[in-house]
């Protein structure tokens, strides 16, 4: 489900009372896209993605550079210091050592 997707559903979410939620591509979405979509249950927010490749996309520069909100939750996080964990390697292309 896609971060608007579980927006839309908030009350589907809230009824289903979630304790885990995963966020796959979390560097791409904006941190109050986020938090909308967790719901109040969630104790555990897990999330996947590169934080040093792609960011949020704000249209608006002045908006974006004045607010920060070309800065996801997670890039914020991980600077932080909050605990990481990183894969070593990877093989989504064709290697000899995968």
């Amino acid at each position: 489900m896609t971060v608007t997707g579980a927006t839309m559903r908030a009350n589907l979410l809230a009824e289903i009372k979630p304790s885990v939620m995963i966020v796959e591509e979390a560097a791409e979405i904006l941190e109050a896209q986020l938090v909308a979509a967790i719901p109040p249950s969630v104790q555990h927010l897990i999330m996947i993605g590169d934080h040093m490749q792609l960011r949020p996309v704000v249209q608006n520069t002045r908006l974006r550079r004045r607010n920060h909100l070309d800065l996801s939750m997670f890039e914020r996080l991980v600077k932080c210091g909050l605990p990481l964990m990183q894969l070593g390697f990877q093989c989504r292309i064709e290697r000899r050592d995968c």
